[in-house]
């Protein structure tokens, strides 16, 4: 079997025939590739849509953040609450609660968190809904229903506490 000679960059009769250059071009056009699908989803993705407010209770159940009409999946992630600065008087048990429009007209629960008045919360920053293992994680989900959080202190206590709110979700 006579030696095939590879000093030109031909590989011709083993069914392979690309140069270094044609190697180059091909990695420079996935570069590419990949950077223009990070693009359109990014555009895709609204990330932190409106993503933060001060709310102050006053003893009603407050919406912090309500999602509505809807045509494509989401992801109403929650967010995180900032106590920095509340007191922590007697009752000022704060609840949490998660409603998705299930049948597409009525809020149904699906979470519920109380933040109890012993102290402000530790950790400061504390996400919602939480998950019911770790306590701490951000539950994530896809919706395409209507959905809304909502916050209420059951007694002034010390005071009516005003509470920083950062909204997490993907939109598309």
């Amino acid at each position: 079997m006579a030696d095939l000679d590879l000093s030109q960059g031909s590989t011709r009769g083993i069914g392979y025939n690309r140069s270094r250059d044609s190697n180059t071009e091909i990695s420079a056009k996935l570069e590419e590739n990949t950077f223009d699908q990070a693009v359109e989803a990014e555009a895709i993705l609204d990330f932190a849509e409106d993503n933060t407010r001060s709310i102050t209770n006053d003893g009603n159940e407050l919406t912090i953040k309500e999602y509505t009409g809807k045509t494509h999946p989401y992801i109403p992630a929650g967010g995180f609450l900032d106590w920095t600065g509340a007191n922590a008087g007697a009752g000022e048990d704060t609840i949490i609660k998660g409603y998705i429009k299930v049948d597409g007209t009525n809020y149904r629960g699906f979470d519920e968190g109380a933040f109890l008045s012993v102290d402000v919360p530790s950790p400061v920053a504390t996400p919602f809904p939480r998950s019911a293992d770790t306590q701490a994680v951000p539950d994530v989900f896809i919706a395409k229903q209507d959905v809304k959080y909502t916050m209420k202190q059951l007694a002034e206590g010390g005071g009516w506490n005003t509470i920083d709110v950062t909204i997490l979700d993907g939109e598309r």
